[in-house]
């Protein structure tokens, strides 16, 4: 063992930089956690670390990417384009090459030293957010609507006159791709015209559709 790695001690600081994005590419900075880890562990043991503190304090809808792998910052001033990837065989020295870059100052505060670590996860894919309505896919929606309404021989009442229709305004918010749907929350459930609610399940236990009540 030469003089540089005796340098570089067994039990290690860092600081985890959780970054949602590509890795190395477009990404931005989420939150920063410290850890400890010991250096002949090796780097399974150190990425299995990084990975817990994420999950341990994740707070946002985020997951680990397939290639969440753990970048090091080598140098104090390098761009996020010169991190390096770790892996099983180069993790000790590019360790031992940033421990190797402190400076006097840095080695008089040594028992503070970090190494600047880096984790890239991604935004978790579930259903799309909703959006502010606009004009036109409030009419879209109208018409998708009374569509519904004619295929299915039934009238979906509004909850409140003067307002808009408010089936109408829920679906202008969803994703395109998502079509028109009739959403079975609270609110729509309490605020349905009682002929209605008792036609829903009806209609799904059978697949004659019942006669309702004119609405007119």
């Amino acid at each position: 063992m030469d003089e540089g790695q005796a340098d570089l001690p067994q039990a290690c600081r860092a600081l985890l930089t959780i970054r949602v994005g590509e890795a190395l590419g477009r990404s931005r900075c989420r939150r920063k956690e410290e850890l400890e880890f010991c250096v002949d562990e090796g780097y399974a043991v150190l990425c299995e670390k990084c990975h817990v503190r994420f999950e341990r304090t994740k707070k946002y809808n985020l997951a680990l990417r397939d290639d969440s792998d753990v970048y090091l910052k080598k140098a104090r001033n390098d761009p996020q384009d010169r991190y390096v990837q770790l892996n099983a065989d180069n993790s000790k020295l590019s360790l031992q090459h940033r421990w190797h870059l402190l400076t006097a100052a840095d080695r008089a505060t040594v028992s503070t030293f970090a190494f600047d670590l880096f984790l890239y996860v991604q935004n978790e894919v579930g259903a799309a957010a909703f959006h502010r309505a606009t004009a036109s896919q409030i009419e879209s929606a109208r018409v998708q609507r009374m569509a519904y309404e004619v295929a299915n021989q039934i009238t979906l009442e509004p909850i409140t006159t003067g307002t808009g229709h408010h089936l109408d305004i829920t679906n202008a918010r969803r994703p395109e791709e998502d079509g028109f749907t009739v959403p079975d929350d609270k609110t729509t459930r309490q605020d349905k015209p009682s002929h209605w609610i008792s036609f829903v399940p009806r209609f799904h236990r059978h697949q004659n559709k019942p006669s309702l009540p004119s609405s007119r």
